[in-house]
């Protein structure tokens, strides 16, 4: 498991392009600000609160949704440097 805690300026973002992450499963909570959160089939708003779990391998990308800064905490399972798959 590798758990990220991100501190993302206004205006960060995972690029334009969806991407697939070699994982299983990655989940991102948003502590606090907004996070824009960009899959192949549309696009979800996540708020202060609120929890994504999504497949790594699916093609994905996401943005700051607030104007101001975004915390989140992102885990990834397993972990990308793990070498397990």
């Amino acid at each position: 498991m590798q758990v990220l805690r991100l501190f993302l300026d206004r205006g960060a973002s995972g690029g334009d392009e969806p991407y697939p992450i070699n994982c299983d499963v990655e989940t991102v909570r948003v502590l606090s600000g907004a996070l824009r959160v960009r899959l192949v089939g549309g696009t979800v708003e996540l708020a202060t609160g609120d929890t994504m779990t999504l497949a790594g391998r699916e093609p994905h990308s996401w943005e700051n949704g607030a104007h101001t800064g975004t915390e989140i905490m992102w885990t990834i399972v397993p972990a990308t440097w793990s070498g397990s798959l």
